[in-house]
């Protein structure tokens, strides 16, 4: 059984008018502080932290680290020179919630565990620099060059944007998954009591209890969390107050998130989201056509549609009206309330069109066909609609020209 304890440990500030920057100061509320005093001495404790030798290490790995990005292109216009891209660093964020805490455990005589792995650290080090380096040369050849047609410039900016966000969500796999798993191992490993962890791994555990259980045989008993007051109105902007939540439930948005993540590896991994054929593969995203992927699976009756559509976001369902040459349809995630509606012309098995939601709105594209690469899904918006302009132009003018309404 392990007593979970949720965060946030750790905040920076930037001050936008002045440039002023610099860390917040969380420190464990009186209320948690208490709570643990019902624990008998002897008790293990597992802090989400690396040891202060494993911290230095990690941080001058980075710093040491071969970084060579290429030559910077461009004239920066406000200084008149170019500035080189910039090595990864660590912008320390405050530890002093986790030494406070690992102090007052010390204090009543409990067992402190640090549950870090620095070789997963490592490993973040190495997916940075090398992210860093690829955006640099991303950079130098983000640009409309003399003679390019529009279409080769759309289809290098769609193939950049893949690149840039297939490397963030690998970077997020190491620092969210990974991580996370050394993080269970630990507890498991030094049969702990009580788990500190910040507060994207306690929810997400608290939300998942039985899948912990299953592949780490570690029993969540109780989760309780402590949350930042934003107060920064009558406190210095540099210092916040907590509120401890004895019987916590998780954080919706952050089990969003981590859905989101599982579900856009899984796509990079298997090349699709759902186990059956979908009706048509599309995008709501079409400069980054992972982002927005989606599958369709569509059930029809004469001029009705319905059915179901799965993204990296989450399941929704739809519903709307087809005909030979227009579809117009009205998309609802299961998890939120808010609907987005979808209007677009049909032409040879390809949907163009848009979708509006809260006064908000993009273009989408879907197509019938396997399409060949990400890149021809993002890239076939735009020539689709140069082909069949009236047609969208007619959408475009009825969602979001307000004259025409």
């Amino acid at each position: 059984m392990v007593e979970l304890y949720g965060a946030i440990h750790g905040m920076h500030w930037d001050d936008f008018f002045t440039g002023r920057h610099g860390d917040i100061e969380i420190s464990p509320s009186k209320e948690l502080l208490n709570d643990l005093q019902r624990f008998p001495a002897g008790t293990r404790v597992g802090i989400e932290s690396l040891n202060k030798e494993d911290g230095e290490r990690v941080e001058s790995h980075l710093l040491k680290l071969p970084f060579n990005p290429p030559a910077t292109r461009f004239i920066n216009e406000n200084y008149g020179v170019p500035i080189p891209a910039s090595r990864p660093i660590y912008i320390r964020e405050s530890n002093s919630y986790w030494d406070i805490l690992a102090k007052e455990c010390s204090k009543l005589k409990f067992d402190v565990v640090f549950l870090e792995n620095k070789n997963i650290w490592f490993k973040y080090n190495q997916a940075r620099i090398k992210q860093a380096e690829n955006n640099q040369n991303r950079e130098n050849l983000f640009v409309f060059e003399k003679g390019e047609s529009k279409e080769h410039y759309n289809r290098k900016v769609v193939s950049f944007n893949l690149e840039r966000y297939k490397e963030e969500t690998l970077i997020r796999k190491i620092h969210e998954i990974e991580r996370d798993n050394e993080l269970l191992k630990a507890i498991k490993l030094h049969n702990v009591n009580i788990a500190f962890v910040g507060e994207g791994h306690a929810s997400y555990w608290a939300a998942n209890s039985e899948k912990i259980y299953s592949e780490f045989g570690i029993k969540i008993e109780n989760y309780s969390r402590e949350s930042p007051v934003d107060n920064r109105v009558h406190y210095p902007y540099y210092k916040v107050q907590t509120i401890f939540d004895k019987q916590a439930l998780p954080d919706e948005k952050v089990t969003s998130y981590r859905q989101n993540l599982e579900r856009t590896i899984k796509l990079l991994e298997q090349k699709r989201l759902g186990d059956k054929e979908p009706d048509f593969i599309g995008t709501w995203d079409i400069r980054n056509p992972l982002k927005g992927y989606f599958e369709m699976f569509v059930n029809k009756n004469g001029g009705k549609i319905q059915g179901e559509i799965i993204d990296c976001l989450g399941d929704a369902d739809f519903e709307g009206k087809v005909d030979a040459r227009n579809i117009k349809f009205v998309k609802q995630y299961r998890e939120r309330k808010n609907e987005i509606d979808y209007q677009g012309i049909v032409r040879d098995g390809k949907i163009i069109g848009f979708f509006t939601t809260e006064g908000f709105g993009e273009p989408f594209y879907a197509t019938s066909k396997k399409p060949k690469n990400l890149v021809e899904l993002g890239v076939s918006w735009d020539l689709l609609a140069e082909r069949y302009k009236k047609g969208v132009n007619s959408i475009g003018k009825r969602l979001f020209d307000k004259k025409a309404n």
